[in-house]
């Protein structure tokens, strides 16, 4: 099963196709508020795509993409 994380804000693009990608049973989907989310599910679910927004609230994305590289997140 591939695991993906999107912002909450994004989600009805993601689930507006009935037969689009993310509907399919293989993927879980998680949701989050904010960069501090992202990094927090990231750590506790290994998950395989990240879709997010530059400007969440939280840690800057910058600094979020930084600790995933490094294997921290």
């Amino acid at each position: 099963m591939k695991k993906v994380l999107i912002p909450d804000n994004l989600k009805h693009l993601f689930y507006s196709q009935t037969n689009g990608f993310f509907n399919r049973t293989q993927i879980k989907i998680f949701t989050v508020a904010t960069n501090d989310e992202t990094l927090k599910v990231h750590r506790e679910e290994k998950v395989d795509l990240i879709v997010t927004r530059l400007d969440l609230p939280g840690v800057r994305s910058e600094d979020l993409f930084e600790s995933i590289r490094q294997n921290k997140g």
